[in-house]
């Protein structure tokens, strides 16, 4: 017995292997063996899975000599678990790849490679099986997609100096001059400065990027750089061919300044030299902020006015000062900023920018992002962007979805400066909001309002709460404040979203009463006599002609005086209700009709310039 363990003390010297009873092989009886192993004539033999030697293994296995437990040879197998989900377990224990599935590129055919995560066999770039695996101007010969005749990708393809390659075919532009293009043309502006060299950022980006181009569906791309100081340069004029693209953009290197301002410049001048007729974007992608001594926002507000061109900027792990920048430029473009807060993160903003741009194509208010809406199958950037929450809305969705309408053809029809805004406004309408309404008008309703809105809605103007008739018990229509965009009304009261949307516009309530004195009205907005307004006389009631009028003696108002007849307003003594007058901009006859500014105030606000 001695002998035998100094036999293998030996040979576990010689591999370097540590003595423990896994070496011991002669025994007396069980105890002599360690607890994998059973002494059987004398020999300590391992139990099923244990092992001394790969010998005493299946010959899939192979022997951990340190927990002596017989393992699984790599590509082997004792069931399909032990195989990939792609892969069986076959009799002989190997892993056998599935029918339809691959392992590697062997496995797919010649035209073909192995997609690492679905191990599925993919087409290769430019070959097809079929027809179908082209693109719309190609078709498939050997299992390669080639250009159908007359057809082209880029001018090279054309036969003559003279003719370009436009929607795919090759053009006379001498005898048929330019056509314009409708299609959708994207000009992407990437960012290849010296900081882009940190972390690899630039690395990841060119990665991401691939991705991006692949997804603008049929769009003519444009790439702008940053190249060394503060200079710009074309890398890719116009073009449909995605690989001349990609592989540009894998050649950057980076090097020098960020001039946003000056690609900004030279991006609008691109897409003013396209011939275009069709939606148009810019993405513009940058680890850091204006470095050449530029505005890059005002040059949006100069060069981009009146011209719907959104810009998606990505801002790249980003200062505050670079991101307040990115932020600038996407809100006066109508465009979006996007947060690439970590490198790892990249792509998928990629993913989100190309999802934005497809979604800008449309057939209804639907199809567009929140603060847009659909003109001529495009959407722009609302002029108007309203929220109509239903408060405890007890009439059904079709009811409430009426009196959006009734309210907003009134809004428009009061407002003379708004007559061509009914196709400028966006309506968004959130889920039902489900809280109790104080009938005092306490300002915490308003914020349950706004934060329900807010949940769904980011970007509105106004926020407008419609409840169900007597949701005030009869004493009041409506009101706002809490300094938020909010209004909040009862259904059937078109009358006083146009008085609460006055208070939005810093118009005030006017008061008449008749106290003695020859003045007439209280601070801070008084009616004036110049007005019509008589102290010794007594208050009328408010006349909408065009939408009826209120039967209220609390509503006073000096439009009509000599059509209606006086009735009791004032009358020396302040109404209890506070005298208050009616605001409104309904088109009401009377010398009083409110203050005359306020009929031109919305004009004044850039969001509601609707020509």
């Amino acid at each position: 017995m001695m002998k035998g363990i100094y036999t293998y003390f030996l040979l576990s010297l010689y591999l370097l292997v540590p003595l423990t009873f896994a070496y011991v092989v002669y025994c007396d009886s069980d105890v002599d063996c360690p607890y994998w192993a059973d002494c059987i004539s004398n020999s300590c033999v391992p139990h099923k899975g244990y092992c001394y030697y790969s010998s005493d293994c299946n010959y899939w296995e192979y022997c951990d000599t340190y927990k002596n437990k017989c393992i699984l040879e790599k590509g082997y197998c004792n069931s399909d678990v032990d195989c990939g989900f792609w892969q069986r377990c076959t009799s002989y224990h190997f892993c056998e790849t599935l029918e339809g599935y691959c392992d590697i590129d062997y496995d797919c055919k010649y035209y073909e490679k192995c997609n690492n995560a679905t191990h599925r066999c993919e087409l290769m770039a430019g070959y097809c099986k079929n027809d179908t695996d082209c693109k719309p101007w190609q078709y498939c010969l050997y299992n390669q997609c080639i250009l159908k005749p007359d057809m082209c990708e880029k001018d090279t393809d054309c036969t003559f100096s003279w003719e370009r390659c436009i929607s795919h075919k090759c053009v006379d532009i001498i005898r048929e001059g330019v056509p314009k293009s409708s299609n959708k043309v994207v000009l992407i502006i990437f960012d290849s400065s010296g900081s882009m060299d940190f972390m690899n950022k630039i690395g990841l980006a060119k990665n991401a990027s691939l991705s991006l181009i692949d997804s603008l569906d049929d769009a003519e791309i444009a790439l702008l750089r940053f190249e060394g100081g503060c200079n710009t340069a074309i890398a890719v004029n116009w073009t449909t061919d995605k690989d001349e693209i990609k592989n540009k953009i894998l050649r950057f290197k980076a090097d020098g300044g960020t001039p946003l301002a000056q690609s900004l410049i030279k991006a609008y001048s691109m897409l003013e030299e396209k011939a275009h007729d069709g939606p148009a974007y810019v993405i513009l992608f940058t680890d850091g902020e204006e470095s050449c001594g530029g505005d890059p926002c005002a040059v949006v507000k100069n060069y981009g006015q009146g011209r719907n061109i959104p810009i998606y900027t990505i801002g790249y792990i980003v200062n505050p000062n670079g991101k307040n920048q990115l932020e600038c430029i996407a809100n006066v473009s109508g465009g979006k900023y996007l947060e690439a807060p970590t490198p790892e993160s990249i792509n998928e903003i990629f993913s989100e920018v190309a999802s934005l741009i497809r979604e800008e194509n449309c057939t209804s208010d639907d199809d567009c992002m929140e603060n847009k809406i659909c003109d001529n199958g495009t959407c722009v950037v609302s002029k108007i962007h309203f929220v109509f929450v239903p408060v405890n809305w007890k009439s059904g969705r079709e009811k409430f979805d009426s009196e959006v309408k009734d309210q907003l053809d009134f809004f428009i029809k009061s407002v003379p400066s708004l007559a061509n805004c009914s196709n400028k406004i966006k309506v968004s309408k959130t889920v039902n909001c489900k809280f109790a309404v104080n009938p005092d008008g306490n300002l915490s309703d308003l914020n349950k309002i706004y934060d329900c809105a807010k949940k769904s809605y980011k970007n509105f103007d106004f926020v407008v709460g419609i409840g169900d008739k007597g949701i005030f018990n009869g004493v009041m229509k409506g009101y706002t404040g809490g300094g938020k965009t909010v209004i909040f009304l009862e259904r059937g009261n078109e009358i006083i979203l146009a008085h609460e949307l006055g208070h939005k516009f810093g118009l005030l309530d006017e008061y008449c009463y008749c106290p003695g004195t020859g003045i007439c009205g209280e601070e801070p907005n008084p009616l004036k006599k110049e007005y019509g307004c008589d102290p010794y006389k007594d208050c009328c009631w408010s006349d909408f002609e065009i939408f009826g009028f209120e039967p209220f003696g609390n509503r006073c108002y000096l439009g009509n005086y000599e059509k209606y007849g006086c009735k009791t307003c004032c009358s020396g003594n302040k109404n209890k209700f506070g005298g208050r007058s009616i605001m409104s901009w309904a088109n009401a006859e009377g010398p009083r009709y409110h203050d005359t500014p306020s009929l031109e105030h919305p004009a004044q606000n850039p969001k509601l310039r609707c020509d």
